[in-house]
């Protein structure tokens, strides 16, 4: 008997039989143009058969400069063109997936949707837009591929920015900023690893790991602050209702006096909402939402990861007393999850050219994000002289 293959060699045989049967069946000329007039061949790798498209030769001349070139006068595809009618070209050292994505989408051949793309098919679109330098023709294409989906990984981040450059893509700086909320604060060493970066400009990626980083700092600080916040708000509340507390994991219930988490009998909560309860609870909060201890979340999470714990820890706020939307714990909560809101809106990109100045489209979705955190904030205070009772901070008595 022979010895036996491993499992992974006949994995790597059968993806690679995949691979060559997908090629085999693009070996039939696909038709962009039925009337089209030149036939582009590109030898596959996979297989090494030659892909076939029919394609428009006024279509590839007025989308490429190169093309309408190759084809014109001077040279012998034109010639053969002019005196047959058909002409065939053989492009080498082409990608031919990346190819026909590109070429679907200058031909508006939607059997093939070019609207759906892989992350890791955009890079060699882009080798193939800029050796045609048909980036122009493709500019609605380009912004709509650059355009983040989930899930978002590191790498999906990092080649979208790549081949938004390569393009080049007339959105960059739109594009870079919905990457920014994405990426946790050591992307750059994680995109060293990856192939074709270097090809992304040292003076980019250093401006990017900048704005990112503040944008972590700001956030962190905005965390940190609430402690001494929530210390210097002083007032006494009676809480509304009381809740059965666990002393060993703080899970809280409302009915039952055995903890379903860990089985230990439960007490009562405090009945009155103090300066000290506040910044326990408030901590409370954070742990179950593991936002705290801040270092493990703020040092591998992105900020989109973030927002979303903060988001949480804003909603799971069971605490209600009589001060009810103007406690200073809910008020604290919800400041922070309106400075997350705000920042996600706030454009924080860079420009194709390494810096983070604002242009003036760039100002206008700036000055957007500002009307709605003030909207909001004017909702706020209206609410909050409907609702609840204000306080004197300094005689700890209500008003």
């Amino acid at each position: 008997m022979g010895k036996k293959r491993p499992a992974a060699e006949v994995n790597n045989d059968q993806d690679r039989n995949g691979d060559a049967e997908k090629c085999c069946v693009a070996r039939e000329t696909m038709m962009l143009d039925p009337e089209g007039d030149v036939t582009i061949t590109i030898n596959c790798p996979r297989c090494d058969e030659a892909r076939r498209f029919r394609a428009s030769s006024q279509v590839l001349s007025l989308a490429s400069p190169v093309f309408a070139k190759m084809l014109g006068p001077n040279f012998k595809e034109g010639h053969h063109l002019r005196n047959k009618g058909q002409v065939t070209i053989s492009l080498h050292d082409d990608d031919p997936d990346a190819a026909e994505m590109v070429l679907c989408a200058l031909h508006y051949y939607f059997y093939v949707k070019p609207t759906w793309i892989w992350h890791t098919q955009l890079v060699p679109m882009a080798f193939f837009s800029d050796k045609y330098d048909c980036s122009q023709a493709l500019a609605p294409w380009i912004s709509h591929w650059c355009q983040l989906s989930p899930p978002i990984s590191v790498s999906k981040a990092a080649y979208t920015l790549l081949a938004a450059y390569l393009f080049p893509a007339t959105n960059f700086y739109r594009i870079s900023s919905g990457i920014v909320m994405h990426l946790p604060p050591n992307f750059a060493a994680s995109w060293k690893k990856l192939e074709n970066l270097d090809l992304l400009p040292e003076h980019l990626t250093s401006t990017f790991s900048t704005v990112v980083t503040d944008k972590f700092k700001v956030l962190h600080r905005q965390l940190q602050m609430s402690e001494g916040i929530l210390r210097t708000t002083k007032g006494y509340f009676a809480i509304k209702k009381l809740q059965w507390v666990c002393t060993s994991c703080e899970h809280r219930e409302e009915r039952r006096r055995i903890c379903q988490l860990c089985s230990r009998e439960l007490v009562h909560q405090e009945r009155t909402c103090t300066t000290e309860y506040r910044v326990s609870e408030y901590f409370r909060i954070l742990r179950n939402c593991e936002l705290w201890p801040s270092i493990d979340p703020f040092s591998t999470c992105t900020l989109s990861e973030l927002s979303a714990r903060i988001s949480r820890a804003h909603k799971v706020c069971k605490h209600r007393c009589e001060a009810d939307q103007s406690c200073p714990l809910r008020e604290r909560l919800k400041q922070l999850w309106d400075h997350v809101d705000f920042m996600s809106k706030l454009p924080g990109g860079v420009h194709i050219d390494g810096n983070t100045y604002l242009t003036e489209e760039d100002g206008d979705m700036e000055d957007e994000g500002e009307e709605d955190s003030n909207e909001d904030a004017d909702e706020d205070e209206d609410e909050e002289g409907e609702e609840g009772e204000d306080y004197d901070p300094n005689n700890n008595e209500m008003v």
